[in-house]
């Protein structure tokens, strides 16, 4: 089992994730790193590598400013996000402190290019609910 955590909800920051997770102390839950809701929530690749690998279990990449672009932030995160080394995310440096045996997958739901730049519904379902 995975937690994921994002600004509006209870569990809104990576340490408030984090202890949960501890308070928990079952090896088999860990938290869903969301790129877009851990960045934006003030988490830094440096706390998540004190924190060790093995409290990932899965992380969900995606690039978006680093300040919002939207005043609704579900808006944003359920529709409007970008390729990642589109935005200001440090992706790579989050990667880094990633162990190799987690699972990494896309989230980047792009509703506004629907119909630009060669993207059809067909090519935005594909890439931003990806399993």
């Amino acid at each position: 089992m995975t937690l994921e955590f994002a600004q509006p909800h209870s569990i809104n920051t990576f340490e408030k994730a984090l202890s949960a997770v501890r308070i928990i102390a079952k090896p088999n839950v860990r938290l869903t790193i969301d790129a877009m809701h851990f960045f934006r929530s003030g988490g830094s690749v440096d706390q998540l590598a004190l924190a060790g690998g093995g409290c990932i279990g899965h992380v969900q990449l995606c690039d978006v400013p680093l300040s919002p672009t939207m005043d609704d932030y579900y808006q944003e995160a359920c529709f409007e996000r970008m390729l990642p080394g589109e935005g200001d995310l440090p992706l790579l440096a989050l990667l880094a402190v990633v162990p190799k045996d987690v699972r990494v997958g896309l989230e980047i739901p792009m509703q506004a290019r629907i119909g630009t730049e060669g993207v059809s519904r067909h090519w935005w379902l594909a890439r931003s609910h990806c399993p």
